[in-house]
């Protein structure tokens, strides 16, 4: 196993416990819309939202740096 494989289960496991202390009801606005949902699910959404932004920020830079002239 990685340091990176070490780290990702690291962060996960804080993130979860994280997730799990913040169950109370939290009031998102965004782009004109207005929800109401446990705060453990906007923690996730966004953290789901960043790895997605990240992985494709890396396939993007991996691509380019590919390409011959």
């Amino acid at each position: 196993m990685s340091l990176r494989h070490i780290v990702a289960a690291l962060v996960a496991v804080l993130l979860a416990l994280f997730v799990i202390s913040n169950f109370e009801q939290a009031q998102v606005s965004f782009l004109g819309m207005r929800l109401e949902m446990p705060l453990a699910f906007v923690i996730l959404g966004s953290a789901l939202l960043g790895a997605v932004i990240a992985l494709g920020w890396t396939i993007l830079r991996g691509r380019r740096g590919s390409k011959s002239p």
